[in-house]
């Protein structure tokens, strides 16, 4: 009996053992959960802050402007009678682009030369007369200053009688033509556009500031989109305003572009110019910098009683440049920096490291 008692109360202490062990065990559980939940690692990437090379760059918005470019105008009105060329076409100095209908002119033009050679031959006979003393002083100046007005008469008529041939001005390349006879031309209406192309300009400006760095000669880069891609050519100041504009307090600048140049005039470009010989600056990624209005900050990770911690630190940001930004102060060479992940971090959060993947950066 005794046995049996002894049996049944150990069994009861053992199972009694049993279910306060595991509860135990589950309330350690749920306290670590808690705890981890509490206090969770953050998965950011990083990078290590380094010293590079780079030489300061002052950019600027600017236009392609062709070497001799001009709007084909005509200086009277008129019916159009031909037109010579067509659109895209490489013409050359002097060459016919259009005639209008001059009306009448063609015949006063023949009429004054008519009237200039008679007053040739009078002028002649009057002088051969007054070289014999058979006619006046009086008579042989008259007939000599008729015969220069007639003369004027007739090159004024030509001139105005050539106003009705349009001509290329210089060599170049035609625009479209949106012409065709019988159409009538108003004075001053476009014909078309005439480009040279063989030498191409972009047009600038640059604040007061950096009026400095412009001389004669200075290279500048000018970049373009091409399709899906930045395309970069080389230019060279040629010449630069005389004055700093009282608008934008900017000046005007114009550099060559080096022949061969697939640009076409009234193309936008960003233009930059170098600013000052390459030097040693602190540089980290864009992305790794809260921008924020009381100041601008990144995460330097950095080990804490054995883990990793990512600590908010100010710092004092230069200039920007291929995705990356100079730092002036609040952070040095050799420092671990985060690069993604940020948004998701406080100032003493434990980080784990995963820069094997591409993870979600700050909006």
């Amino acid at each position: 009996m005794k046995r049996s008692i002894i049996v049944v109360v150990c069994a009861a202490a053992l199972l009694f053992g049993i279910v306060f062990g595991l509860h135990a065990y589950q309330q350690h559980q749920i306290h670590k959960r808690l705890a981890a939940a509490a206090d969770p690692k953050v998965v950011v990437s990083d990078t290590t802050v380094k010293t590079i090379r780079h030489a300061a760059e002052t950019s600027a918005v600017g236009q392609i402007v062709a070497v001799q470019g001009a709007s084909i105008s005509s200086a009277v009105g008129g019916v159009v009678e031909t037109v010579d060329f067509r659109s895209g076409m490489q013409v050359t100095k002097g060459q016919v682009l259009l005639t209008l209908n001059a009306g009448s002119l063609p015949g006063q033009v023949d009429q004054a030369e008519a009237k200039a050679h008679l007053a040739a031959i009078n002028a002649k006979r009057q002088h051969g007369l007054f070289g014999v003393n058979a006619t006046s002083q009086a008579n042989d100046d008259t007939a000599t200053y008729t015969l220069q007005s007639d003369i004027a008469a007739v090159k004024a008529l030509k001139l105005a009688l050539a106003q009705y041939t349009i001509r290329a001005p210089f060599s170049g390349v035609v625009g479209l033509r949106t012409l065709d006879p019988g159409a009538y031309v108003h004075p001053g209406d476009t014909i078309t556009n005439l480009e040279n192309l063989d030498h191409l300009y972009v047009d600038f400006s640059i604040p007061q500031r950096n009026v400095s760095l412009i001389h004669i000669g200075a290279p500048v880069t000018v970049t373009i989109h091409q399709a899906d891609r930045l395309v970069h050519f080389t230019a060279h100041v040629t010449a630069f305003d005389s004055h700093v504009s009282k608008a934008s307090r900017a000046m005007s600048v114009r550099a060559r572009i080096a022949a061969g140049a697939a640009l076409s005039p009234g193309m936008f470009t960003m233009v930059s110019i170098q600013s000052q010989s390459p030097k040693p600056i602190v540089a980290i990624p864009m992305v790794a910098v809260s921008f924020n209005t009381f100041g601008d900050f990144v995460y330097v990770v950095a080990k804490k009683d054995g883990a990793l911690v990512a600590t908010e630190q100010p710092i004092s940001v230069g200039t920007e440049f291929d995705g990356q930004v100079e730092v002036l102060s609040g952070v040095k060479p050799g420092m671990r920096i985060v690069t993604a992940g940020q948004i998701k971090l406080h100032s003493g959060d434990g980080v784990t490291i995963n820069n094997a993947v591409s993870l979600e950066t700050k909006s």
